[in-house]
């Protein structure tokens, strides 16, 4: 299991870049082999490098996104745009493109294993869906356009961590907090304790806030708790405008159409759709609005 107290968020930015800059050298090193590509030569390197990345990136990520410190935030913002510089180099990578192309295009290629045909399969999918065979204007635009949608994702989720950990509601009187569990009131004790208040302190903080709504008692502060947590981020609620996500929606909105674009699709929903089960956009919607008609009259009788 990752070992999150041993992250140091001063070597973070240090350790990617030099990762990054030895995949790169192990890539050109792959593709510069004088023989025909296969599995073992190629992919096999690939989905280690890939595997070295991810496990040392991904507890970095997971940690960025559930806690509050000054230093994580800004090695991860550091990193963010080396790893999407590097994602879209690889994916507009012309010669590894066709290299996997070439392992697809011979008569053993149905020997290997459906798992690794699958991975090459998904492999030449995502390269197209990425831009590959673009003009170098276009690849340069979508790889903008990448950059800028990283940015805007992460600062949506930081807006939202700092929404979730911006309210808090003071309590003194254990009666308002009836049928809590003990482990949950002792939780809101040592919330209170560490801003020096007497009583209680609830937050938005999943573990307090899920066994507020599901056993408190008092309708009135159930009601105040579920308010505060649907308006985090947004231009209305206890905490209106602060941390407001509206205009970042619309950005990221707006930059995923534009790539949607850019490589053949009308909008972002059927790019999106390529990697996934659906057929289609249309087929999405009816799924919904089948579930819709299904569910509404379930969820009146309930309410």
């Amino acid at each position: 299991l990752p070992d999150f107290s041993a992250i140091d968020p001063a070597s973070i930015a240090k350790t990617i870049s030099h990762m990054l800059d030895k995949h790169r050298a192990h890539l050109q090193g792959l593709l510069a082999q004088n023989e025909t590509f296969t599995w073992d030569t190629l992919l096999a390197p690939m989905e280690e490098m890939s595997d070295e990345l991810n496990k040392y990136f991904s507890p970095i990520g997971h940690l960025h996104g559930v806690m509050e410190t000054e230093s994580l935030r800004k090695a991860y913002n550091e990193a963010l745009p080396m790893l999407t510089e590097y994602s879209t180099e690889v994916a507009h990578n012309t010669a590894l493109y066709e290299a996997i192309q070439q392992i697809a295009d011979r008569d053993d290629f149905k020997q290997l294993h459906p798992a690794q045909r699958k991975i090459i399969e998904n492999e030449l999918r995502d390269f197209k869906l990425a831009g590959v065979n673009l003009s170098p204007e276009k690849k340069h635009r979508i790889a903008e356009l990448y950059q800028k949608l990283s940015q805007l994702t992460t600062k949506f989720s930081e807006n939202l961590l700092d929404a979730t950990h911006a309210y808090t509601l003071h309590l003194t009187d254990a009666k308002s907090l009836a049928g809590l569990p003990e482990q949950t009131l002792q939780l809101a004790r040592e919330q209170a304790e560490q801003r020096k208040l007497d009583g209680y302190v609830i937050t938005l903080d999943y573990p307090i806030y899920s066994a507020v709504m599901r056993y408190v008692h008092n309708r009135d502060l159930r009601k105040s708790l579920y308010e505060a947590h649907i308006t985090r981020a947004s231009e209305v609620g206890p905490n209106a405008n602060q941390f407001d996500n509206t205009n970042i929606m619309k950005e990221i909105i707006a930059t995923r159409d534009e790539i949607a674009h850019l490589v053949g699709f009308d909008n972002y929903a059927a790019l999106s759709l390529a990697t996934k089960m659906a057929p289609s956009t249309q087929e999405v919607m009816r799924f919904l609005t089948d579930l819709l008609t299904r569910g509404l009259p379930l969820a009146k009788a309930e309410h």
